[in-house]
C-alpha cells in the first residue's frame, strides 16, 4: 500500500487512534483500581476500630450484630489462629496504641480483616465482594467497547472504499493496454459519476482508436498501391532505356528516372515510419553493418574503424535503413566520397570529411529540409528525417558533432536500457 494513498492515511490514523484508546484506559484502569482499593480499604480499617471498641469494652452484643450486619465471618480471636495470612496479600495496615489493624486478600478477592488487641488475634472474613463487577471492570469494558467501535467504525469506512479501489484498479487495467476495462457503476452518489465518467471516456478512446486502426490500415494500403502505381512506369521507362543505344538524351534520362525512384523510395519510407510497429532482434552491431552494406551499391567507399562491438536490441530492417541513409548521406556530401563507420563504446558513429553543418541538427531533422550544399547535389531533404523517425521508435536520437574537419553523426546506446557490450 502506498504510504501517500487515501487508505493509507485513514488506516493510520485509526491505529493511532486506538493505540492512544489504549493508553488512556490502562492509565484510568490503574488509577481506579488504587482509588477503589483505597477506599475499600479505609471502611475495613473503620470497621475494624469500632469492633476493636467492642471488644475492650467486652460488649459481645454489639460485636455479633457488628459482624452480621456487616456479613462478617468471625474465624478466630485467640493468642493463636489457624488462619495462614501469609499466603495472602497485605493491602493495608494500621498501628495505633501498640494495637494493629491488617488487611489482607486472597486469590479470590475475600477479604480478611486481622486485629491486634489485648494480645490476642482476631481474624475476620468478609463474606461479601465489596467491589462489584461493574466497579472493577466497568471502565475496562468502556475502553475495549470504544476500541471494538473504532474497529468497527474503520471496516465501515474501508468499505466506502471500496469502490475506488475497484474503479482504480479498473484504470490501472486500462492504462496498461486492457480496453476492455471499465468500472462498475453501484450507486447514484459521487463515486458512482466518477465510475461512469471513466467508462465514458474509456469507450470514446477505445473508438478512437479503433478508428486510427482503421486508418492506418487504410493508409498502409493506399501507400502499397501508390508505389505499385509509382513504380510500374518507372520500371517501364528503364526496360526501354536499355534498348536505346547511342542517344544523347539517354543519359539524363537514366539519371531522372533514378532520382524518381530515389524520391519515391524515400516518401514512401517516410510515410511508412508514420504507422509502423518494430519487431525487436539482438544482434551485434558488426552484423547490422555488414547487412547494411550488403544493400549498397557496389561502389560505395565506407571505411569501418570499429575498435567495439556490441550487441543492440533493434528492428533488423529498420535499422540497416537508417544506418544506410546516413552511409550514403556521409558519401554524397563528402569531399573525399568515403563513409567512416565507427562502433565503440556503446556508441555508432557515421562521418565524413566536409564543411560544418550551416544549421543546428534539429533543423535537418526535419522532412524536406535542405542545407545549401544538398540544393547544389540534389538532394530532397528526407533521409535524416527518416533516420530520426526510425531512431525514435528506438527511443534513440541522432546526435551530431564537428571535430578536425569530420563531420560526426552518432547513435549513443548507452542512453537506451537493452545494450550490452561484449567484451
Amino acid at each position: 500500500m502506498n504510504q501517500n494513498s487515501l487508505f493509507a492515511k485513514v488506516t493510520l490514523l485509526f491505529l493511532t487512534a486506538i493505540f492512544f484508546l489504549s493508553f488512556i484506559a490502562y492509565d484510568v484502569i490503574k488509577q481506579n483500581a488504587v482509588r477503589l482499593e483505597t477506599l475499600t480499604t479505609k471502611r475495613y480499617i473503620q470497621l475494624a476500630s469500632a469492633i476493636k471498641k467492642n471488644i475492650i469494652e467486652e460488649d459481645v452484643e454489639e460485636i455479633e450484630r457488628e459482624l452480621k450486619t456487616n456479613s462478617l465471618e468471625l474465624l478466630c480471636f485467640s493468642e493463636q489462629c489457624d488462619v495462614n495470612l501469609t499466603a495472602m496479600q497485605l493491602v493495608g495496615a494500621v498501628t495505633r496504641n501498640f494495637d494493629t489493624v491488617e488487611i489482607y486478600k486472597d486469590e479470590e478477592a475475600h477479604t480478611f480483616i486481622r486485629i491486634g488487641v489485648l494480645g490476642r488475634q482476631l481474624i475476620i472474613k468478609d463474606n461479601l465482594l465489596r467491589q462489584g463487577f461493574f466497579e472493577r471492570h466497568g471502565v475496562l469494558l468502556l475502553f475495549t467497547g470504544a476500541i471494538i467501535s473504532n474497529v468497527l467504525l474503520y471496516l465501515v469506512v474501508m468499505n466506502l472504499f471500496s469502490p475506488i479501489r475497484r474503479l482504480k484498479a479498473k484504470m490501472e487495467d486500462f492504462g496498461r493496454g486492457d480496453l476492455s476495462a471499465r468500472a462498475k457503476v453501484s450507486d447514484d452518489g459521487e463515486i458512482g459519476e466518477l465510475a461512469g465518467q471513466f467508462n465514458a471516456v474509456a469507450d470514446n478512446m477505445q473508438t478512437l482508436l479503433k478508428e486510427k486502426e482503421e486508418l492506418l490500415l487504410d493508409k498502409e494500403e493506399l501507400l502499397a498501391n501508390i508505389s505499385h502505381e509509382l513504380r510500374t512506369p518507372i520500371m517501364k521507362i528503364k526496360l526501354a532505356l536499355g534498348f536505346v543505344d547511342g542517344s544523347k538524351y539517354k543519359e539524363s534520362i537514366q539519371r531522372a528516372v533514378e532520382s524518381m525512384d530515389s524520391l519515391t523510395t524515400m516518401l514512401l519510407q517516410n510515410e511508412e515510419m508514420s504507422f509502423s510497429s518494430l519487431k525487436i532482434e539482438t544482434q551485434k552491431i558488426s552484423e547490422l553493418y555488414k547487412k547494411t552494406l550488403s544493400s549498397m551499391a557496389d561502389n560505395a567507399e565506407c571505411r569501418d574503424i570499429s575498435t567495439d562491438d556490441f550487441e543492440v536490441a533493434v528492428d533488423v530492417r529498420y535499422f540497416t535503413m537508417a544506418l544506410k541513409n546516413l552511409l550514403e548521406n556521409a558519401i554524397k556530401y563528402s569531399s573525399d566520397k568515403t563513409a567512416i563507420f565507427e562502433a565503440k563504446e556503446g556508441v555508432v558513429s557515421v562521418s565524413n570529411v566536409g564543411d560544418k553543418l550551416e544549421k543546428d541538427i534539429s533543423y535537418y531533422l526535419g522532412a524536406f529540409t535542405k542545407g545549401d550544399q544538398a540544393r547544389l547535389s540534389g538532394g530532397y531533404g528526407l533521409g535524416l528525417s527518416i533516420v530520426s523517425k526510425i531512431l525514435k521508435k528506438h527511443s534513440l536520437e541522432l546526435e551530431y558533432s564537428y571535430e578536425d574537419g569530420l563531420n560526426r553523426f552518432f547513435i549513443d546506446f548507452a542512453k537506451r536500457n537493452g545494450m550490452k557490450c561484449i567484451q
